[in-house]
């Protein structure tokens, strides 16, 4: 079921018109050798935290275990491994899937996948060991030397996902983006530069653009709290990542030209994750200073919730713009001194009072995910509260959340017929101190 959800994506990212796709990419399969029986080998054993065997590591720590795979020759072998399991996805034979084909040595590479609502996640593969930390000691031992295999492998990884980038194929670059992705979940921040140049690149396929949008997303979810990524002093790197998934964001909401239905839903698709990525950021601009503001988040996210005709192109979908609203309640008002929060709540109720009107009209109930509408307001409007705890407009907030409540019953079962035009009427009533986004 779920390589059928990878081919069904596969094709609709791939319906989309891209631009030139000759410039700057090659046509050539990467060969290397096979690995010996030794190798691969060896290579299980590191990758499994069992390196050289397992009696010899089985109480061994990470750090003693981190220094076994810095030698010379468990690199020599890490490094061929990984090129031989990543560059097959250029070959000839297995694009025209003579030899094996692209989804199955990807199944491999990635594990079995494992829906999670909007998200995919894996399971341990021939590449990469479980995300899952145990209970047990024994186990947390063994775990922590996993670990230590990503730190030494996900440069080499990055290498050769970067190499197979250039491959004129855009499902090879496609299936190296995914790659990185599984890497960017498990907070490895080398692939954010990788992620950046393949949405900044001109003439990359926006099919490539999406996965790397994703990742940039999972990297923010994991470092939003820092501000800044491993060995990014200042955090440069994060501000020039969410920089650049909120000017490619941006971009996706200005396609004016003339679309089919497939590509309208393509765009919709993409920018669904782009917006989930800019909330887990956390910030409501890139960066502020003397009142100039570069970066708007939160504007963005407002237009694409409002749904603005003259601004966003092609419209938004309802699920997209519930995410939008998800993604508005994610935003710290405390990273920036001109957001006003109460302003936003206030935005937010009008929005879910929307809904809840638009639901009363779809009498069947089957017109859209009215109950995961709910679900998503109200873990927004909870994630809100918390954020403006012990602030000036906290008070203003909950008082928003609480008369937004009746209408999540009204969206997931039906009840409370009348309850959204009365949260708009309370909101007519009762307006925000703050009368913009910023002030």
């Amino acid at each position: 079921m779920q390589r059928l959800w990878f081919v069904a994506l596969g094709l609709l990212l791939l319906s989309m018109a891209a631009s030139a796709q000759d410039g700057g990419f090659r046509n050539e399969e990467l060969k290397i050798d096979p690995p010996t029986s030794k190798e691969m080998r060896d290579f299980d054993l590191m990758r499994t935290g069992m390196f050289p065997d397992p009696a010899a590591t089985e109480t061994m720590r990470a750090d003693e275990y981190l220094k076994r795979l810095e030698t010379q020759e468990a690199q020599a072998t890490l490094t061929k491994v990984v090129q031989w399991l990543i560059y097959r996805l250029t070959w000839v034979n297995v694009l025209e899937a003579r030899e094996s084909s692209s989804s199955e040595i990807m199944e491999d590479l990635l594990g079995p996948a494992r829906a999670a609502g909007l998200q995919v996640t894996h399971g341990p593969s021939k590449l990469f060991p479980t995300r899952d930390r145990p209970g047990d000691p024994e186990g947390l031992i063994r775990f922590e030397r996993q670990q230590a295999y990503v730190q030494v492998v996900a440069p080499i990884v990055v290498q050769a996902c970067r190499d197979v980038l250039q491959h004129k194929e855009p499902i090879c670059r496609i299936n190296a983006a995914r790659i990185l992705v599984r890497l960017a979940e498990m907070g490895r921040a080398e692939t954010a530069e990788p992620f950046i140049e393949i949405i900044t690149r001109r003439d990359e396929h926006n099919a490539v653009r999406h996965w790397a949008s994703q990742g940039l997303g999972d990297l923010f979810e994991q470092y939003a709290a820092a501000g800044a990524f491993p060995n990014d002093q200042g955090g440069e790197r994060f501000r020039r990542a969410l920089t650049v998934l909120y000017d490619w964001t941006e971009g996706l909401t200005k396609v004016d030209q003339p679309m089919d239905p497939a590509e309208q839903r393509a765009i919709g698709f993409i920018r669904r994750f782009a917006v989930r990525g800019l909330g887990s950021a956390q910030r409501p601009v890139v960066a502020e200073a003397q009142g100039a503001r570069t970066g708007p988040v939160a504007e963005l996210l407002l237009d694409i919730m409002n749904n603005e005709g003259s601004r966003i192109k092609p419209p938004a979908t309802w699920m997209e713009r519930v995410d939008a609203a998800a993604a508005l309640c994610r935003l710290n008002p405390r990273l920036s001194t001109n957001y006003q929060p109460d302003f936003v709540a206030a935005q937010v109720g009008r929005f879910i009072a929307s809904v809840g009107n638009e639901s009363v009209n779809d009498r069947e109930r089957n017109r859209e995910r009215w109950g995961f509408f709910a679900l998503q307001f109200k873990a927004g409007m909870d994630r809100l509260i918390a954020a403006t705890d012990n602030t000036p407009a906290g008070a203003y907030v909950r008082q928003v959340a609480a008369q937004a409540a009746p209408v999540y019953e009204l969206l997931d079962a039906g009840k409370n017929p009348t309850s959204a035009l009365s949260l708009r009427a309370w909101l007519d009533r009762n307006p925000p101190t703050g009368q913009t986004l910023f002030k």
